[in-house]
């Protein structure tokens, strides 16, 4: 997993209207302090940013999303000086075609595990019927109505006000 902590707008906070699901091609552009490390066992990479200036969290996840990558996710949050849990999120399952997750695995971080709040605004892109019942399945784990599943990333940021 490719972790970015920006200190500056990323074109995505500037609210680039050229943001794809790679999003990867426009963090590697911004001005930001890199860590990388790897995550699981995807077999495309995952990423992230935490933004503290505009106060959320973008994710992007590769095509294999296990347990063990939601884990060392959170926890790298939660690692981070610059993280907070109101943050909001905005997590891309675009390319996500295999998830190794079950309802206990899912409760289990639901209770223990998830970095964000309650009051967190979190958007959640599952354009693939498995995975947004995969998603879905975590919402109403959650028990949390900030979790909004969508279809693509423009109803997505419109959601989120970006």
């Amino acid at each position: 997993m490719c972790k970015l902590s920006c200190e500056i707008e990323t074109p995505f906070a500037m609210g680039s209207s050229s943001l794809t699901t790679k999003w990867h091609e426009n963090w590697s552009r911004a001005i930001c302090t890199e860590e990388r490390a790897s995550i699981g066992t995807s077999a495309v990479a995952s990423y992230w940013i935490v933004d503290p200036k505009n106060r959320i969290v973008l994710a992007k996840f590769g095509s294999r999303l296990t347990m063990a990558d939601a884990e060392q996710y959170a926890a790298d949050l939660r690692n981070n000086p610059a993280f907070d849990p109101s943050f909001s999120e905005l997590s891309d399952l675009t390319e996500v075609v295999d998830a190794e997750i079950d309802y206990a695995s899912a409760a289990r971080f639901a209770r223990e595990s998830d970095p964000f709040s309650h009051q967190s605004k979190r958007a959640i892109i599952a354009p693939r019927p498995a995975i947004f019942a995969l998603a879905r399945m975590y919402r109403l784990i959650r028990n949390d109505e900030n979790i909004v599943l969508f279809k693509t990333i423009e109803e997505a940021k419109r959601w989120l006000g970006l």
